[in-house]
């Protein structure tokens, strides 16, 4: 029985000791994300010119004997002393086509940075107690706890 009571006298007494504890833990998440988007535009522009040159015809007259006098009647068709001479001209028709191109090439570039610091600090002084009070009022509740049991024997 007093080995009972000395392991626990021993034990009651060792853990009565003063606790320190200083953790310090810092976290440190840095994100990059960057977005780029490369896009190019062609334009063609065509334009087409037509021009058109028509024919164009000319009606000479001219008198075959020039002593004579010349007798031109469109409404009655009738010609006298007349020599008709005609000129074409061909009709030309002239395209041109006109190309126009334009490049534009964009580069956009995003840059999100995001950076997130965790700092965890955790500190625990235990002092040593100063008032021993608990301590002698466990002595007393083993030693009246002893004497019942011996005086139960």
């Amino acid at each position: 029985m007093k080995k009972i009571l000395l392991i626990n006298l021993l034990i009651v007494l060792t853990s009565c000791a003063s606790r320190k504890v200083n953790k310090s833990e810092i976290d440190t998440k840095i994100e990059n994300k960057t977005d780029i988007k490369d896009s190019s535009i062609v334009k063609v522009d065509t334009q087409t010119k037509i021009v058109d040159t028509t024919s164009t015809t000319e009606i000479i007259t001219e008198p075959i004997d020039s002593t004579k006098p010349m007798i031109i009647d469109y409404k009655d068709h009738t010609y006298q002393n007349v020599r008709f001479k005609e000129i074409k001209l061909k009709k030309a028709i002239n395209i041109s086509k006109v190309k126009d191109s334009v490049a534009n090439q964009v580069k956009i570039t995003h840059n999100d940075t995001k950076s997130e610091i965790k700092d965890v600090e955790k500190h625990i002084d235990k002092e040593p107690i100063s008032n021993w009070w608990w301590l002698i009022i466990l002595i007393i509740i083993f030693g009246l706890g002893f004497g019942y049991y011996e005086y139960k024997k």
